[in-house]
């Protein structure tokens, strides 16, 4: 008997992250840290099925850019480098992504960096207000 079963449970989409970096000048010499960093993890998701890909990017500007491309399930902007407004533009734009802002650096470096600290405050506020930020 050649019956097809019905499977109940609706097909989970693919997960695929990507990673955002900002681009950065080599006013103090070549930085490949943070870069490293997220290729490393990228590297590790691959490896376990899930799809991932790095990117460096001019300005803020460029994300919406590079998240149509991919197609993401999972944004991490790596660092405090996108205006905290900017994520009022994003996430409507792309609501069904789940947004992350991995922040690098200890609380000791960011107090000494006032704009620092005031993005990271605002980051937090925005994270009550959108239910889909990180």
């Amino acid at each position: 008997m050649n019956e097809k079963r019905h499977n109940p449970e609706p097909q989970k989409q693919k997960e695929r992250v990507l990673f955002i970096c900002k681009i950065r000048s080599n006013f103090y010499g070549p930085s490949f840290g943070l870069i490293n960093s997220c290729r490393f993890i990228a590297n590790a998701l691959e490896a376990n099925g899930v799809e991932a890909k790095v990117v460096s990017v001019v300005d803020n500007s460029d994300i919406d850019r590079e998240v149509h491309k991919f197609k993401p399930t999972h944004v991490f902007i790596e660092a405090l480098w996108v205006v905290p407004s900017k994520f009022e533009e994003l996430i409507p734009l792309h609501p069904k992504k789940k947004w992350f802002v991995r922040i690098h650096s200890k609380v000791p470096f960011l107090a000494n960096e006032g704009m620092a600290m005031h993005c990271f405050v605002l980051m937090t506020n925005y994270q009550t207000f959108i239910h889909n930020s990180r």
